[in-house]
């Protein structure tokens, strides 16, 4: 009885102390590819206009949404490689940003370059969305010190000399609040 009680409070520290080294881990940081790389590789397999570039679910990969020359739309997986992995037509794709995506004179690749050169870091995500009558790019990007920024950068604007749009910080999430 004493034997079984003494196994069992080694094996529970063990398994807490097992628990407790893998939490205290830092997490990997991503690595590979970035979004506008991601979206240059998805644009290179299928022709089109980029709607938006997101990580991928369980991966260090992305999600790049494209609008084909074909006007039907398609969900693109990118591995951290840069190599394609998943192409997919999207038959729930929105009717009504096609033409506002297609006129836009940013692209999701101008929008995220103009977000870095206002915040530093690296880009989390790009989505084209309409607010208020309104067409923009919805820039996530991470800092160094780990904030997450919200970007706006106006789709419909002309890029300056240096091919970059004007940005508007939307918010700072330093993850302290949450």
């Amino acid at each position: 009885m004493k034997r079984t009680f003494v196994i069992g409070t080694v094996a529970a520290a063990a398994l807490v102390g097992g628990i407790g080294y893998a939490s205290a881990a830092p997490a990997a940081a991503p690595s590979g590819v970035t979004a506008a790389e991601a979206a240059a590789a998805a644009l290179k397999k299928v022709p089109g206009v980029v709607d938006s570039v997101d990580r991928a679910d369980h991966s260090r990969g992305w999600e790049v949404d494209v609008l084909g020359k074909d006007n039907r739309w398609y969900d693109i997986v990118v591995r951290p490689d840069g190599t394609v992995r998943h192409v997919a037509v999207d038959r729930d794709g929105d009717i009504d940003d096609r033409g506002a995506l297609r006129s836009a004179r940013t692209t999701a690749e101008q929008a995220a370059a103009a977000a870095l050169k206002a915040v530093p870091g690296k880009v989390t995500s790009i989505d084209f969305s309409e607010d208020d009558g309104r067409y923009r790019w919805d820039v996530e990007v991470r800092d160094a010190a780990g904030r997450e920024h919200d970007l706006v950068v106006d789709a419909k604007a002309t890029p300056s000399a240096d091919n970059r749009p004007a940005v508007a910080v939307a918010d700072v999430d330093d993850h302290y609040d949450d």
